[in-house]
């Protein structure tokens, strides 16, 4: 830690004169690099979620209608290509999940009904549309876009004299800019007529710099691209089964007697870890589980490489016999966090087997 406080210390000293912002970031960004060695290593676990919306698990061929906004036709244009890119391109396990009809068949059907964007907004309309094209559902959406900005001001200190024995402050005017892009969009069965899901979907991304900064200001499009980005993402977990990422810290101590030599293996797994060789981190745990066998950081760390492999009972078992260590039970809440998920993963393999039977995955 004495080097973080050093770091830090000669950060508040330097910003006492006037250094440059680039001196200042490469301070902050050395003290997150000596933090970051006092931080257990994660071990990353990796399993797949059937859909979040489970109603999508019965829509297989999908027409996608134009997007209705607030930005006019070209980008109106631009978000309905991006919405059908987006279910175009939804691929589980190597096959895409949907069926698309495509566009221009689609604006045929339209134009032949006579239907217009209000229209579509109806789910009876709707539902016609797709027993005309022979989907499953039909996808509308909404779109629109707001932004601001706030101005404000930030203090900066400058020495007053080229030996900087004293200082003087001074005011430098400052804004953020916010881009907020909301996505709704609607899927509509075309066998019931009813509506399978109608959710809002928010992204937003904003751009914050001063008068003395050397880069300028992202711009409004750049903006609203993030934003778009973070609503679409959001979306793409509640259509169709997705990969999951989550990273727990492993446990690197505890409070019980380890023998030497167990510790010794825990140690050498947690270097691994930190050297992101996770395979040999799991057996040096489990070759320190087989040493000593009362020890909440062996205990969980195995459960978490259980999880890794893909072993949900071994995992559970792991973590089961960690929660009847005498201990306080306040030690116990990762292993308690790690119960719920492994509860959760084993749902989510019960719903995508259905759906494997079915022939959807």
């Amino acid at each position: 830690m004495k080097k973080v406080i050093l770091l830090s210390a000669a950060a508040v000293t330097l910003s006492g004169c006037n250094v440059t912002q680039s001196v200042m970031s490469t301070l902050q960004d050395l003290g997150e690099v000596v933090s970051s060695a006092f931080t257990s290593p994660p071990l990353p676990i990796e399993y797949m979620s059937p859909a979040r919306q489970q109603q999508m698990n019965d829509v297989r061929k999908l027409a996608v209608t134009d997007v209705s906004g607030n930005l006019g036709s070209s980008v109106e244009r631009e978000m309905s290509d991006r919405v059908e890119s987006l279910y175009t391109n939804t691929v589980v396990e190597g096959q895409n999940y949907f069926v698309m009809i495509d566009r221009s068949t689609i604006d045929r059907v339209i134009k032949e009904q006579r239907f217009s964007t209000s229209d579509l907004a109806d789910a009876k309309t709707s539902a016609k549309l797709g027993k005309l094209l022979g989907a499953d559902a039909i996808v509308t959406a909404s779109y629109t876009l707001s932004d601001e900005t706030q101005h404000y001001s930030e203090t900066r200190t400058k020495c007053s004299d080229k030996k900087c024995k004293s200082q003087h402050e001074y005011s430098v005017s400052c804004s953020t800019k916010q881009v907020h892009a909301r996505l709704t969009p609607k899927v509509v069965s075309v066998e019931s007529g009813r509506i399978v899901f109608n959710k809002s979907y928010s992204g937003n991304a904003e751009s914050s710099r001063c008068k003395d900064d050397n880069e300028p200001h992202k711009t409004k499009e750049e903006l609203r691209q993030s934003a778009v980005q973070v609503a679409f993402a959001e979306l793409r977990k509640d259509i169709a089964p997705h990969q999951v990422v989550v990273s727990p810290d492993l446990m690197e101590s505890d409070s019980s007697k380890m023998p030497k030599e167990a510790k010794a293996k825990l140690n050498k797994g947690i270097e691994f870890a930190e050297a992101k060789w996770y395979d040999e981190a799991c057996q040096m745990f489990s070759d320190a589980q087989s040493m000593y066998s009362d020890s909440l950081a062996l205990l969980y760390n195995n459960g978490l490489c259980a999880e890794r492999s893909g072993e949900l009972d071994v995992a559970k078992a792991f973590y089961k016999k960690a929660m009847m260590l005498d201990i306080d039970p306040k030690d116990l809440e990762e292993t308690r966090t790690a119960i719920r998920r492994v509860d959760e993963r084993n749902q989510f393999d019960v719903a995508l087997a259905e759906l494997k039977e079915s022939g959807r995955l």
